[in-house]
């Protein structure tokens, strides 16, 4: 399995499972619950940026989280350290193809059981992006986590 594959597998699983689970304990419709994904600045620093994370309830922003609230447990294979970055590079392409400020970018994760070929329910995340208010597009969470890794063939 390519690295790319295991990224986009594991961020689709932490994301589903926040939503799933603020889904649980607030009684809700998994289609009522979304994880947005954004930008903001660290306060105290000059310009040090960070992602943020907020859980919407049919789209209204209810509670603002770090990622280890996001992730719901403990993080011992500090899955941080490659996530954030990720996300991080994931909202400044997309400002950038916009020529947009990427503190404007947002994007919102809905998480959804769609039926795969053998007819099992498969949990995928899609993702709407934002700028600002402004409605840009809808993308797969593999397009959002796209990296551009270096070739290693030949290598040693």
């Amino acid at each position: 399995m390519s690295i790319q594959k295991v990224i986009t597998n594991k961020t689709t699983d932490v994301i589903f499972n926040a939503i799933e689970r603020h889904s649980k304990n607030k009684n809700l419709a998994i289609s009522d619950v979304q994880l947005s994904l954004g930008i903001k600045i660290v306060e105290g620093t000059d310009n040090q940026a960070e992602n943020s994370y907020t859980i919407c309830e049919k789209y209204v922003p209810v509670e603002s989280m770090n990622y280890k609230k996001v992730l719901g447990k403990p993080d011992f294979m500090n899955t941080q350290q490659l996530a954030e970055p990720i996300i991080l590079s994931g909202l400044v392409k997309y400002a950038q193809e916009l020529g947009s400020n990427p503190l404007e970018m947002k994007a919102l994760c809905e998480g959804r059981y769609i039926k795969n070929a053998k007819g099992k329910d498969e949990r995928v995340v899609i993702i709407h992006l934002y700028n600002g208010a402004n409605y840009f597009k809808k993308i797969t969470i593999a397009e959002f986590l796209k990296i551009e890794l270096p070739n290693m063939e030949g290598e040693a």
